[in-house]
């Protein structure tokens, strides 16, 4: 029972660092592809993998132990990676689990009644299970202190940075016609930039270059907005201002934020057509060298009942800390103009229609001045349906 279980300990951790990799991977495509929860599911498999590595070594050392520490203590391996290592993990860590209590119950102590060993043979027992346990502790020290460096290098306010009133300045070029009070004010609340202004952080350079509301997106291969959304699509570029490489993973991110500061991530088919539209020069898994400038696009669905330009802003989530976007004053006017080329269009139709129905003496006191909506302007016809342009020119003819 007790080599079973040994063995049913390391199959489960061979099985849980292969699902620890995998989780590891899907991560990292998720943070490429900059979507929400993906350091959360790095920091799962780093987890998983640690707990696996236990499991093997509890395993191993399991099958010549004296001693039902070694199977508790793979018991516990495999508790930890079933918690901490993701759900992949966790159905391969049944097995290390298993195996841990097969291993705890199929130890047996020594019987301490008849036959007694020398004291040299005793002793060289004794020395052996104290290295046993002494390799164990150490690894089981190393794992956890790996997995706390894991957890305090994820949190975001831990970088260095310091404090995001001191690490966020405007660029050089937007710092002239500020007065000198501005980092008091900046001090005392979130500072807020325009489209268009560059600010500057400790590791980067970034700009919001332009914000529209779009129906579809794309060039060759295009998206659509469903009934009742429409896209919000934000152009953006940042520049590697340090002195080293900056990891893929820990680039700019732009979300947006509604009146009730709730979080829009952007959606993943949208955006990459939107970025071949604008000829996005962004590497999904290549580090930033310092020096280059790399341009990006998100494209954010939103209800077009919901949003408003006004009261909504873009965020910008840039080592460690987040910065308040506003929305031009243009995207504003341009979301809150009606489509009324459209309701005019659908009037005139119906005008039409009553009139090639009625009968002829009554064809001519149906379609009068009065009767017809006001006269559009040339930007709104030439905004208007093909339908309603067809209607006005038949109008017109006498």
């Amino acid at each position: 029972m007790k080599k079973a279980g040994g063995i049913l300990g390391m199959i489960g951790g061979v099985f849980g660092v292969f699902a620890a990799l995998v989780t590891l991977f899907i991560g990292g495509v998720g943070g490429a592809f900059q979507a929400s929860g993906a350091g959360t599911v790095i920091g799962l498999g780093w987890g998983g993998l640690a707990f696996s590595f236990l499991a093997i070594i509890f395993g191993a050392v399991s099958l010549g132990a004296r001693s039902r520490l070694v199977g508790i203590l793979l018991t516990l391996s495999a508790l930890g990676g079933a918690i901490l290592g993701g759900t992949m993990v966790a159905v391969c860590m049944v097995l290390a689990l298993v195996g841990g209590v097969l291993a705890t119950l199929g130890t047996k102590p020594e019987p301490g009644g008849t036959t007694l060993a020398p004291p040299a043979i005793r002793a060289r027992r004794r020395g052996k299970l104290g290295k046993t346990l002494g390799v164990v502790a150490a690894v089981v020290v190393v794992g956890v202190t790996g997995l706390l460096a894991i957890g305090l290098a994820s949190k975001p306010g831990d970088s260095g940075h310091g404090s995001p009133a001191s690490a966020l300045t405007p660029a050089p070029s937007r710092m002239q016609p500020r007065p000198t009070s501005a980092p008091a004010a900046a001090a005392s609340s979130p500072q807020a930039f325009q489209v268009g202004e560059t600010f500057a952080t400790q590791t980067f350079h970034v700009a919001i270059t332009s914000a529209s509301v779009m129906h579809s997106v794309g060039d060759l291969l295009t998206s659509k907005a469903p009934a009742g959304a429409e896209y919000v699509a934000v152009a953006w570029r940042y520049t590697n201002r340090s002195q080293a490489p900056v990891s893929a993973f820990a680039v700019p991110s732009v979300h947006l934020l509604d009146a009730r500061s709730h979080r829009y991530d952007a959606d993943l088919e949208a955006s990459s057509f939107y970025a071949a539209q604008i000829h996005a020069s962004a590497k999904a898994l290549s580090d930033v060298n310092p020096g280059i400038r790399l341009s990006d696009g998100d494209v954010f669905e939103v209800s077009s009942a919901q949003f408003n330009p006004a009261t909504w802003s873009i965020q910008v989530h840039v080592d460690g800390q987040d910065v308040i976007v506003r929305f031009p004053a243009s995207l504003s006017a341009q979301a809150s103009v009606p489509a009324k080329p459209l309701v005019q269009a659908a009037a005139r139709a119906a005008v039409q229609a009553t009139a090639s129905s009625a009968p002829m003496g009554a064809a001519s006191t149906a379609v009068t001045p009065a009767s017809l909506p006001a006269p559009v302007s040339s930007a709104q016809q030439a905004t208007a349906s093909p339908a309603a342009q067809a209607s006005v020119s038949a109008q017109s003819q006498p």
